[in-house]
């Protein structure tokens, strides 16, 4: 954390979120690592980047506030556990998108890149 590459990349993310509107908010950037405990994890799962239209973005990959719609990328990741007859698992109802319960029993929700401009996907 002390290199210089790491303290360029700190001063740009930083200067995003001063100068322009980024996801997820501030205190949700490092959400994923808070939130799942190391020593439980079961599953990782690698999102691309942040969604990247307000009220979405909390930290962790694939999940959204329970207030908002549930994505299309979230909804295919139901689909694709439902029809799984492998395991046990149902749509929540009513449907959501907070991933919040997963990160509480081991499921690692990391996107590979941790912010993002508002409306541009790949910005960071």
């Amino acid at each position: 954390m002390d290199s210089p590459s790491f303290r360029s990349l700190f001063t740009y993310v930083k200067s995003e979120y001063t100068n322009t509107v980024c996801y997820p908010p501030r205190h949700l950037i490092f959400n994923a690592f808070k939130t799942a405990k190391f020593d439980d994890l079961k599953i990782v799962i690698v999102g691309q980047d942040p969604y990247i239209k307000e009220n979405e973005a909390v930290g962790l990959s694939f999940s959204v506030p329970k207030t908002t719609k549930c994505p299309p990328s979230l909804r295919q990741i139901y689909n694709a556990l439902d029809n799984d007859k492998d395991i046990d698992f149902s749509m929540p109802k009513p449907l959501h998108g907070d991933l919040t319960r997963w990160a509480n029993q081991g499921v690692f929700l990391l996107n590979a890149i941790l912010t993002v401009r508002k409306g541009l996907s790949n910005s960071h």
